[in-house]
């Protein structure tokens, strides 16, 4: 897992802007990696609810998940953990113009979740406990 190179960052802040522009509201702090796609399957089980990761259903599940990978190879394109700031993960796989759409959609959900009005008064703590 590593973080998204400058150039890519670049773009994203262009498109943070234009999200802005076009009525989005977001914080202004957001963490993109990149990873692969089975770095991407330990982390979709846990319903990107960041106080899950340490709960043993949900190591069933990363398990059932890599198994269900070796018979089925799939190309998950994202996550997001929608904490402050937020956390995304874009597969390796992804070319770069692809991450930058996807981005666009991972924007609309740091929207929807921060400005939710079952969410409006949580903050980064009552995610990450």
């Amino acid at each position: 897992m590593e973080l998204i190179d400058q150039h890519t960052k670049k773009i994203m802040e262009g498109c943070k802007g234009r999200a802005k522009e076009a009525g989005l509201v977001f914080g202004k702090e957001t963490l993109e990696y990149i990873v692969t796609n089975r770095d991407m399957l330990e982390l979709s089980p846990k319903g990107m609810i960041p106080t899950l990761y340490d709960y043993w259903v949900n190591d069933v599940e990363v398990q059932k998940g890599k198994g269900r990978y070796e018979l089925y190879p799939v190309n998950p394109y994202e996550t997001v953990i929608n904490t402050r700031p937020a956390i995304s993960f874009y597969n390796d796989n992804n070319p770069d113009w692809l991450n930058v759409m996807i981005f666009y959609h991972v924007l609309a959900h740091i929207d929807f979740f921060q400005n939710n009005s079952f969410f409006r008064h949580t903050w980064d703590y009552d995610f990450t406990g």
